[in-house]
């Protein structure tokens, strides 16, 4: 069993000098370079982070709007027989308050479900791909970590 174990890494490991040479060779010449999408991460968080607040303070703004609007004495002028346009703008507001509350509860929501990923059968054909030297981009660090957790569990590290 780990005879054939190593038989099976002997290609990967025979490559493994020459891709540490090319990679010094690079680093040696200022060519090599590793891309971050770590700002670009940040910058994707914050902006979810103030549209979010931006939409929950519309929505409770609606919503106090039309709690006032409701609970006045007042009902306005009179649209039909017993409807005051104060009642229509009131229940309106409740419901678009309603909505973009909705709104950021689910984006929230959605932002803390595990994504689905691929299968185990995929990660498999990923850590092939990576010991032959075939590489791919990440969409983010979270990513790229997970991939390289899954490499060393596998017993590729």
């Amino acid at each position: 069993m780990v005879r054939d174990e190593l038989m099976g890494a002997l290609p990967r490991l025979r490559r493994l000098p020459d891709r540490l040479d090319r990679i010094m060779t690079l680093a040696a010449r200022g060519d090599l370079r590793v891309r971050s999408v770590v700002d670009e991460d940040e910058s994707r968080v914050l902006r979810t982070l103030v549209n979010r607040a931006l939409l929950a303070t519309v929505g409770a703004s609606f919503l106090l709007v039309a709690a006032v609007l409701l609970v006045s004495a007042d009902r306005g002028p009179m649209v039909s027989a017993g409807t005051g346009l104060f009642d229509i703008l009131g229940y309106g507001g409740l419901f678009t308050g309603s909505v973009l509350l909705l709104r950021v509860v689910a984006g929230v929501t959605r932002d803390g479900r595990p994504e689905l990923g691929p299968s185990p059968d995929d990660r498999t054909s990923d850590r092939d791909e990576l010991a032959a030297g075939q590489w791919r981009v990440f969409q983010s660090p979270h990513e790229l970590s997970e991939r390289f957790e899954d490499l060393y569990r596998s017993g590729f590290a």
